[in-house]
């Protein structure tokens, strides 16, 4: 079981010329620079003049603005995010109480409620604890879905560990974010029904690419996965080293591609994520 420290209902900050609050960071929890390039809210408040309150452009192209406000004496604390118009995200609002040490150690706990270009609405509740450099996170994104994430600030770069369930198997994510916000993750899964190991590398612009392998049935796919920032995903993959599957599909789920097998080409249509083939001659289906 995980222990986590009580949240302080006070924020210890140094007063200002004024004699009001004021945050900054002294005597330093971790010896590694990493509030320079992250560090959740501390690095949001750091961004500002000192009283609680920031507004900032992130690194990268994917977010075009974060604002909010913390509350120096109570710990109360909201924020907004607002994206790049080409995002399939809109909008990410944040809300929750707890603490903003001036050591640069957090205990928070807030909810995030993001808005996607569709008008669909995803929240999640969160528990996040950093000690000194060292990070436990936990979401719950409802309906018994949780993933808990332990992580190190360490040589330049944060490296986790995140975990959660597929079917009642472990599923366990490592990653490493480095201070240009690009990251890498990978995966190694197996349970009874199939197996399954990629390698993914992002960036702050909306772009990833996961190369995967997957077995299944008696089957083995290899291939990988593009995406982009706007929701676009690119998918290329062969089945057992002969059929090949090609195609692109918007945030939506529209899209076109091909499937290709013993010299045979299909056109892919997809239509809100449903997949249709037309191999000619009167031969279609549903994908």
């Amino acid at each position: 079981m995980r222990r986590w420290l009580f949240l302080l209902p006070v924020v210890l900050v140094g007063c200002g010329i004024g004699g009001g609050p004021q945050f900054s960071i002294k005597n330093r929890s971790c010896n590694e620079d990493y509030l320079t390039w992250t560090g959740g809210l501390t690095f949001d408040l750091l961004q500002g003049q000192g009283d609680g309150t920031f507004d900032f452009d992130p690194t990268g192209q994917m977010e075009s603005e974060l604002s909010g406000t913390y509350n120096l004496q109570t710990g109360d604390f909201n924020w907004d995010v607002s994206y790049d118009p080409t995002h399939w995200r809109t909008d990410t609002s944040v809300t929750g109480y707890g603490y903003a040490m001036t050591n640069g150690d957090l205990d928070l706990k807030y909810t995030t409620t993001t808005v996607d270009t569709l008008g669909a609405s995803y929240s999640a509740d969160v528990r996040m604890q950093r000690t000194g450099c060292d990070v436990q996170r936990r979401i719950d994104y409802g309906g018994g879905s949780v993933a808990e994430e332990t992580g190190t600030f360490q040589n330049g770069e944060y490296d986790y560990e995140n975990d959660s369930d597929y079917n009642g198997s472990p599923w366990v994510v490592q990653g490493a974010l480095h201070n240009d916000q690009s990251y890498t993750e990978s995966l190694d899964f197996s349970d009874s029904q199939f197996t399954y190991s990629y390698t993914d590398n992002g960036d702050a612009d909306g772009y990833s690419k996961r190369i995967f392998t997957q077995t299944q049935g008696g089957s083995t796919f290899q291939g990988y996965i593009e995406d982009f920032l706007d929701g676009t995903s690119h998918v290329h993959y062969t089945v057992d080293s002969d059929g090949i599957w090609d195609y692109q599909t918007d945030y939506s789920g529209n899209g076109t591609g091909t499937f290709t097998q013993s010299g045979t080409t299909c056109n892919l249509t997809f239509t809100n994520g449903n997949c249709a083939y037309d191999c000619g001659n009167s031969q279609t289906g549903s994908c």
